[in-house]
């Protein structure tokens, strides 16, 4: 008797405990939410190739072909030209870097007509974690979206939250640009919300959905943790409203 009373109340403790972190609907279920992350506006466009480090490109002058040279990017996002010397490279556009290698090479050339051509990319890959069969670093050929880099990594698991995917990628001076992207509706195509492209070094997370933790949690604080002779004669369980 004194055992089952002790089931009682412990079940009813970590029970209670449970639905504080839950909102109770009207049907009398618990509905499970996760915090956003911060959302920012996201408008990627069909933009041009932007430079990054690894980058192996040619530096082409048709008129003036001893001045032809194969460089790459370096660490510090710079090359080295006959002549000029150091050029900022990486996070420009070919266009964008061919303006800036015309400017300098005006001092020595009447009229300088280079072509900038990306002969391979290189350091291009993202990083993924949490909710996906196969985390780790996955390598982005051309234009790649967050949702083809998560299929690459294996597709999601049972236990992902879709509409709760984060994405971090590098901004300027070295921070950090953290935004949300719903994929729920990527892939149900209802709404406007957009696959966007993935920059070099972004780092996607997948969450579990709250369902998923919620189900961790009674299965380590209550079928591992609480010894079976004391739940005997006893059920129990949480309703969940499911997330999208």
């Amino acid at each position: 008797m004194k055992n089952k009373r002790l089931s009682y109340f412990l079940l009813l403790f970590v029970l209670s405990g449970l639905m504080s972190c839950a909102n109770i609907s009207s049907s009398g279920r618990a509905d499970f939410q996760l915090a956003e992350a911060t959302k920012e506006p996201i408008t990627e466009t069909n933009r041009d190739y932007i430079l990054q480090i690894g980058d192996i490109i040619d530096i082409k002058f048709y008129y003036d072909p001893k001045l032809n040279e194969t460089v790459i990017i370096r660490p510090d996002g710079k090359i080295s030209l006959q002549l000029v010397g150091e050029i900022a490279a990486a996070e420009q556009t070919p266009s964008e870097l061919n303006k800036v290698i015309i400017s300098r090479y005006a001092k020595f050339l009447k009229n300088p007509e280079p072509v900038v051509i990306v002969r391979e990319f290189g350091g291009q890959k993202a990083y993924v974690g949490g909710e996906v069969a196969a985390p780790g670093v996955i390598p982005i050929k051309g234009r790649t979206t967050v949702l083809q880099v998560i299929l690459n990594a294996g597709g999601f698991r049972e236990t992902a939250h879709k509409g709760n995917v984060i994405v971090i990628s590098r901004g300027p001076e070295n921070t950090s640009v953290t935004r949300k992207i719903d994929l729920s509706k990527v892939i149900s195509g209802k709404g406007d919300e957009k696959d966007v492209f993935v920059k070099p070094y972004d780092v996607i997370y997948v969450p579990k959905t709250a369902i998923a933790e919620v189900d961790k949690f009674v299965e380590q604080y209550i079928t591992k943790i609480i010894p079976g002779s004391l739940t005997s004669g006893f059920s129990y369980g949480v309703f969940k409203t499911p997330i999208p």
